[in-house]
This record gives structure tokens, sequence and C-alpha cells, in this order.
């Protein structure tokens, strides 16, 4: 299993990275701290099982990766779950009409976030 994690905060991704290592240690963790830096890394690896996005981010917001990502033919089909602490409800259904599977608040407690996960890659069925 590959997810690519693209958030620009440290601290959130190393969380993220942990979580994904303690639900599936077999799972390779790509992090990306902006939307560009994704999508160069979308462009020479190869593709992500999940993405986990954030919305708030420099250079290229989550909502500007998730159209680029969603109008190529190669990575279209790729799940994509808005992972951010800011969620609007209206946004909500916004990213989800631009492509986006599922939308997740970031959860501050481990074992939640642990949990959340394992939820979200049963249903992709992923894990």
């Amino acid at each position: 299993m590959v997810v690519l994690c693209i958030d620009d905060d440290p601290d959130d991704t190393e969380f993220f990275y942990e979580a994904i290592k303690t639900i599936s240690p077999e799972a390779q963790c790509l992090v990306a701290n902006d939307g560009l830096t994704a999508l160069r890394i979308l462009r020479s690896e190869p593709a992500p099982n999940i993405i986990f996005l954030d919305i708030n981010m420099p250079r290229m917001s989550g909502r500007e990766v998730l159209i680029q990502i969603k109008k190529n033919y190669k990575w279209s089909q790729i799940p994509i779950i808005i992972y951010s602490t800011a969620i609007i409800p209206r946004d909500a259904d916004d990213y989800k009409k631009l492509g986006a599977l599922d939308v997740v608040k970031k959860l501050a407690k481990f074992n939640d976030l642990c949990n959340a996960l394992q939820v979200i890659l049963k249903k992709v069925g992923i894990v």
C-alpha cells in the first residue's frame, strides 16, 4: 500500500505517518509539504493507492491540487480524502463535487486517528 499525505504542517505529517505505520507497518507513506511537490511526486513515483489532502497550504491550495489530480486521467481514479482542520460543511460538499471521496477533520488523539484511518482504508478496500 502506498499512501500520499499532502500537508504543509510537519507535526501533522509526522503524526499521520506514525498512524499509517501503526495500522499497516508495510505501508509506504509519501509526504508532500505543498501541492506543487505533490504533483511532482505523482509524476515521478508509482501512483499511490490513496491520497490524504490538506486544504490550507502555501503555493497551491488543496482545492487546486484536487482539481489538478482529477483532471489527469492517470490519477483521476485515486481516492482522495480531504484531511484538514478547517472544514466548513458547504466546502465539504464542494470538495466531494470536485471528486474527493470523503472529507475528514484532523484528529488530535493518536488512537482516534488510527481508528479513523482504519475505517477509511477499509472503505476503499486497501486494508
